[in-house]
């Protein structure tokens, strides 16, 4: 009977999640007597269902009008450009459609992404394939979904032992693609182009070329989805919620007059802690780096270290964007069984995702802050993985047999 279960491939353990997760949502999305029920106990749910789909149908149809829907103060529309010059085509499904199907190309894209060894390691990679951050994604039909599908193909095209060129062209193209849909992507090959020291480092240099030339172009785009994007205390993430919390309460006399000074001191605290995560990273890094073997669970992790970091410290983001935490978990598991000296900080950065994947979205204050800690603490230890990757860079794959190595 043991060895029968032992056969059981790990992989099919997360497959089976994400199925679950989808034939939940086809489910909620083709019954609404399904919509009104989930919709009862699960208050940070939005009606309609994939809201988020809504707004770019909403952004499409004023573009087929002749209308610029990104400088409309009232249209909700808050997306890149990029995104309209598909209006014509996108039309013609409903929101219904594109959000069934991008869900289903994204929770495809996280299940392969996790890719267990272990029979552990699926049960538990499973588990969060049911979290928050996971459902509040696909329940809002968010673009992000887009950009993480993008940037995992990318890696995966790049990450891999001496990629040959058509791998690299298509990879690099890929991340570009997740930049240009929501710009905090492109924080990967700003910092990656330390971490492959060989022919990578031309695609990548050609996407912050390219990167940088859109950017000089569409500056003005730029400042008008920063000021359309919408942001909150919960559910979030980010440097700015502990500090918003406490003026919003009134604790210790604070007032919204305060958020200057606020504002400062938190900026201040996530600074310090990150530079303690560097300076760790740093210290720790041959230990950091030889326990992470696999060439994609390294590329993958030191991404999803990037993407949190850069996101936490640019202030407040929306939870759904916690799952790029996950593409972290198998680098972290593997540090974790096997890292030596760095084994207990990589399980208290897992359990600090753990935390962030499930906590209730609404809390009281006290909890609140208890959550800010762990994340605070958790965006230190992920500054210091990605450090001690960069750092060390990527490993030197050997040559084939029978051919000289460059």
């Amino acid at each position: 009977m043991l060895k029968n279960r032992a056969k059981v491939p790990p992989w099919t353990l997360p497959v089976i999640a994400a199925a679950a997760v989808w034939l939940a949502l086809l489910v909620i999305a083709i019954r609404p007597e399904a919509w009104s029920w989930m919709r009862g106990r699960l208050t940070w749910m939005l009606n309609p269902l994939f809201h988020d789909w809504h707004v770019v149908y909403l952004g499409w149809t004023e573009t087929m009008a002749g209308h610029d829907a990104l400088s409309d103060p009232a249209n909700p529309f808050n997306y890149p450009r990029i995104v309209l010059w598909f209006a014509d085509w996108g039309l013609r499904l409903s929101p219904v459609t594109s959000g069934l199907a991008v869900a289903a190309f994204f929770l495809g894209t996280l299940a392969f992404a996790l890719r267990p060894r272990s029979l552990l390691a699926g049960a538990v990679f499973a588990v969060l394939l049911l979290s928050f951050p996971v459902a509040l994604i696909v329940e809002r039909g968010n673009l992000d979904q887009i950009a993480f599908i993008l940037l995992v193909v990318g890696l995966l095209g790049l990450g891999r032992d001496r990629p040959g060129p058509v791998a690299q062209a298509a990879g690099a193209g890929a991340i570009l693609l997740a930049g240009l849909v929501k710009l905090y992507p492109l924080i990967i090959p700003a910092a990656a182009i330390f971490y492959w020291r060989d022919s990578r480092r031309r695609w990548l240099g050609a996407i912050l070329a390219v990167a940088a030339w859109w950017t000089v172009l569409h500056l003005d785009e730029i400042v008008l989805v920063m000021r359309k994007t919408t942001r909150g205390l919960e559910p979030a993430y980010g440097r700015l919620l502990l500090t918003g919390r406490l003026q919003v309460e009134g604790t210790w006399g604070l007032i919204q007059a305060d958020a200057r000074s606020c504002g400062l001191v938190g900026l201040a605290l996530s600074w310090a802690v990150m530079l303690a995560g560097l300076w760790f990273g740093v210290r720790r890094r041959r230990e950091i780096s030889a326990a992470m073997p696999g060439a994609v669970d390294r590329a993958l992790c030191l991404a999803g270290a990037l993407v949190y970091t850069g996101t936490y410290m640019l202030g407040s983001n929306w939870s759904y964007r916690l799952v790029f935490l996950l593409i972290c978990v198998p680098g972290l598991w593997s540090i974790a069984g096997e890292g030596g000296p760095v084994r207990r900080q990589a399980g208290v950065a897992l359990g600090a995702i753990g935390v962030s994947c499930f906590v209730p979205v609404h809390l009281p204050l006290v909890a609140f802050v208890g959550l800010q800690l762990v994340q605070l603490v958790l965006m230190g230890l992920l500054a210091g993985v990605a450090a001690a990757l960069l750092w060390q860079g990527a490993p030197v794959a050997a040559a084939p047999a029978g051919r000289p190595s460059a």
